[in-house]
């Protein structure tokens, strides 16, 4: 368990990073539907060659509607000029193939033992510590004791800390409970609607009929997934 835990902490922290650098040259609004098209293909055939995993035409139909979605949000008036769109391209598409490799990881680990929450917590640890010698081996963080923290950005990082924790342990046990790596590990890649709709409500953000056509088909998705 402690070597899966290891595994999974190392394989997200490579695998945020490539994201966040593939940022640099593309993007976020072709970066993220490309990781969120790639992600959950590459995931679709490690269920189905790894685990024989069994889709129904439904469950198929709602896993293709749910890939085809995050493209709906590229188009040429959002995206602009791009840095270096065949090395932002590059690395966001291994980005989704680590984030594949490590869903396959989660549900190993929920096939093999019973205490899950267990191992969410040596991951979230574990990811932790590297996260801190990564970027500290990166110069990211040049000296631990001299850096100036004020209170809003404490704050912010445990705040955001918990609420990862949160979210990695109850995908944990969504695949512990489901059992199918595939259905899974789609639906939680729909959650790039949810930023959507929530700046558009709180921050008057921009929206159009292509946004409206992919938060209906989103839901549409869930729904042939089985899960209503």
């Amino acid at each position: 368990m402690i070597g899966l835990a290891l595994a999974a902490g190392i394989i997200y922290l490579f695998s945020t990073n490539l994201r966040m650098d593939s940022f640099r040259y593309i993007d976020t609004t072709i970066a993220l539907p490309i990781h969120k098209f790639f992600s959950p293909l590459f995931v679709l055939l490690f269920g189905v060659i790894l685990f024989k995993e069994n889709l129904t035409t439904i469950e198929f139909i709602g896993i293709i509607l749910g890939v085809l979605i995050p493209l709906l949000l590229i188009n040429q008036t959002e995206n602009g000029r791009q840095q270096n769109l065949k090395q932002g391209v590059l690395l966001i598409t291994l980005s989704a193939l680590l984030s594949g490799v490590g869903a396959v990881i989660y549900k190993l680990v929920t096939d093999l033992f019973s205490a899950v929450l267990f191992f969410a917590g040596i991951a979230n640890i574990i990811l932790a510590l590297a996260s801190i010698f990564f970027h500290k081996s990166r110069g990211v963080i040049k000296d631990t004791k001299t850096m100036s923290l004020n209170s809003d950005l404490i704050k912010l990082v445990f705040i955001s800390g918990f609420v990862q924790m949160i979210s990695f342990s109850t995908l944990i046990l969504s695949f512990a409970y489901s059992g199918s790596l595939a259905i899974v590990y789609t639906i939680t890649s729909l959650y790039i609607i949810i930023p959507i709709v929530l700046s558009i409500i709180f921050y008057n953000e921009h929206w159009n009929t292509r946004k409206v056509v992919a938060i209906v088909l989103s839901i549409l998705a869930v729904v042939l997934m089985g899960v209503v």
